[in-house]
């Protein structure tokens, strides 16, 4: 279903929109605005179990906003009813919620009051106990871990926090008594043990939220894994494909999600075909670069089932100064590459000035 909210203008206009879901339905199309518009749309739902099809609200905070409070929901085809209130009149705008097309309108409200109860009544309905489908244990523990992710997101968030009051009370100090104050020096280090402590945290709760593919059947074969940086962190976004010597994509290939993991999935027949070619490689990439590659016959001829290949990328190494061959020098802990001197090249005399 779709939700679009705004406090200024909404125009959902020219649309198709179809739910094809057997289960019941609240609404397949909520707009919410201080002027809203839902024209010429065709609305779809495959559930006869179907409170509305769009469901147009429009306010205005205040009497004065209240005047600009327009709703209309006109010249649309749908299945089920087409609901459109406001919070304007009698102060503003009359609702346009007529003319439209609807095939299942026998008990589509038409009065004010006669919709709050409409959509009261079809809440209570979808949140009877009755119309719960029977507990999916996935799902569930799907949701626990998403939400252990959120808990530990959370602490890291007012880590962070703790962070900007620290920083502020830092350069407050820092502008009174100096900045060499001890006082400064011991909030700057805590700043820093703190924003590693949030680093950690948003971690764990990436690591907490993942949800692992289930082991395969049959001879079917997965390589999953985390594609992180060289120091443990995330590369969210990495594209992993399957190729070949010369480089091509065999078009099997996975992205790493936010907390780095990804599965790629072998077929039994893909498998046994792709482990007798050599030379296969497995590469990451991080939009148009190139993170790395890591080879990938011997992991399709092992036996089916789930292989584990963490992967760890260095996608900073071009940006990094090349030190071998050099002279450094080292001026108050700053590293610096020093060129060394050329033999093979003439060094012309220096004249003496006149």
């Amino acid at each position: 279903s779709i939700l679009i909210g705004t406090c200024d203008d909404l125009g959902f206009d020219g649309n198709q929109s179809g739910m094809f879901k057997p289960e019941p339905v609240f609404t397949n199309l909520t707009a919410v605005g201080m002027s809203v518009r839902v024209t010429d749309n065709r609305l779809h739902e495959r559930a006869r179990s179907t409170a509305m099809s769009a469901l147009a609200l429009s306010f205005g905070l205040g009497s004065e906003g209240r005047r600009f409070a327009m709703d209309a929901a006109v010249h649309n085809q749908a299945d089920h009813c087409i609901i459109a209130s406001s919070n304007g009149p009698p102060v503003g705008q009359p609702v346009l919620d007529t003319p439209n097309q609807v095939v299942f309108n026998q008990f589509c409200p038409v009065e004010d009051g006669a919709k709050f109860k409409y959509l009261i009544a079809a809440l209570l309905f979808l949140l009877t106990l009755e119309s719960q489908p029977e507990l999916d244990l996935d799902e569930a523990a799907a949701a626990v871990s998403e939400g252990l992710g959120d808990v530990v997101g959370k602490v890291g968030d007012f880590q962070g926090e703790l962070i900007g009051m620290e920083a502020t009370e830092a350069i407050r100090i820092e502008r009174a008594a100096g900045g060499q104050s001890a006082r400064v020096a011991e909030l700057r280090l805590d700043m820093y043990r703190r924003r590693r402590g949030a680093e950690v945290l948003g971690e764990q709760a990436k690591l907490a939220a993942i949800r692992e593919v289930a082991e395969p059947a049959g001879k079917v074969l997965v390589i999953d894994g985390r594609v992180t940086d060289a120091q443990g962190r995330a590369v969210g976004g990495a594209e992993l494909e399957l190729v070949n010597a010369r480089g091509r994509s065999l078009d099997i290939g996975a992205v790493a999600d936010k907390a780095g993991y990804y599965a790629l999935t072998i077929p039994a027949a893909e498998r046994e075909r792709l482990g007798a070619i050599p030379g296969l490689t497995i590469r990451i990439r991080l939009g148009e670069k190139v993170l790395t590659t890591i080879p990938a016959t011997d992991i399709l001829r092992r036996d089916p089932g789930k292989v584990r290949a963490d992967i760890e990328t260095d996608w900073l190494k071009d940006y990094r100064f090349d030190l071998s061959g050099r002279d450094v020098e080292i001026v108050r802990d700053v590293v610096r590459p020093t060129r060394p001197p050329r033999h093979d090249v003439p060094v012309p005399p220096v004249e003496p000035d006149d």
